[in-house]
């Protein structure tokens, strides 16, 4: 017996509604405060449809033994040592990921499976349901301007350019998108935000100097970049600032 999907099928297709909801969520909090902000940070996972702003749950099972319970096995290892069963994992790991998909252990039960007993566990998988996307930025043409917005997330082409064209924001702080890099964990997010955000606020740098003292006290972090339009161009072009480079010494 393999991997097997508990009831559930998955999370349905994003409704249109969910859509309209964080459009409007998010309209109203810009409006509220339109004015008396110039930084906008979203602190939201992203992936290849947008970032996330919603998450639907749904139960998963795994027998052992069996050939998909040792691959599911590999999966959570990445590389941390071996488990040599989920027996084992769950007492270890009740919270892990696997492919990018947080699982939490629920529970375990025996069966038999073709005349042998199996170990059946139960897992609650945490996935995306609702994301801003391009889309949703289109139907907020103009309330991003004059904004500068950052993400801790990393944020598709589409996105970014959606901000910039469709919404007006001034510039996007983003992960890099054509560089390979691993999360800095949420720890280190904190420490390098706080650095960020303590030298914007002295009013002594520009934006673009702020992150580049950021990414150079927190190197885990420095795969961050500014993303703002080129002006002098038609249409204005997208430009990165690689702020690795010390491209402000």
């Amino acid at each position: 017996m393999g991997n097997t999907a508990w009831p559930s099928a998955g999370p349905k297709p994003r409704a249109e509604e969910d859509m309209l909801q964080a459009q409007l969520s998010l309209s109203q909090a810009l409006s509220m405060r339109r004015g008396e902000i110039g930084i906008v940070h979203l602190d939201l996972h992203g992936d290849a449809r947008g970032l996330i702003v919603g998450w639907c749950t749904e139960m998963y099972a795994v027998a052992e033994p069996g050939q998909a319970c040792s691959e599911f096995l590999e999966s959570v290892n990445g590389g941390t040592g071996p488990c040599p069963s989920l027996q084992h994992l769950c007492e270890r790991r009740p919270r892990f990921e696997v492919n990018g998909v947080l699982h939490t252990y629920a529970s375990q039960h025996l069966q038999e499976v073709a005349l042998s007993p199996a170990r059946v566990v139960l897992f609650r998988r945490t996935l995306p349901r609702t994301h801003i996307t391009e889309l949703t930025i289109r139907g907020m043409v103009g309330e991003w301007r004059d904004l500068t917005v950052v993400s801790s997330g990393l944020m598709q082409q589409n996105l970014l350019s959606s901000l910039m064209y469709a919404g007006g924001a001034k510039a996007v702080i983003a992960p890099a998108l054509r560089l390979e890099y691993v999360r800095a964990s949420d720890q280190d997010l904190g420490e390098f935000f706080t650095t960020f955000y303590s030298v914007v606020y002295s009013g002594k740098v520009t934006i673009e100097e702020a992150l580049e003292i950021a990414c150079t006290k927190h190197t885990r972090c420095a795969y961050f970049r500014v993303h703002m339009l080129l002006y002098g161009t038609t249409p204005p072009s997208p430009f990165v600032v690689d702020v690795s480079a010390g491209a402000f010494k």
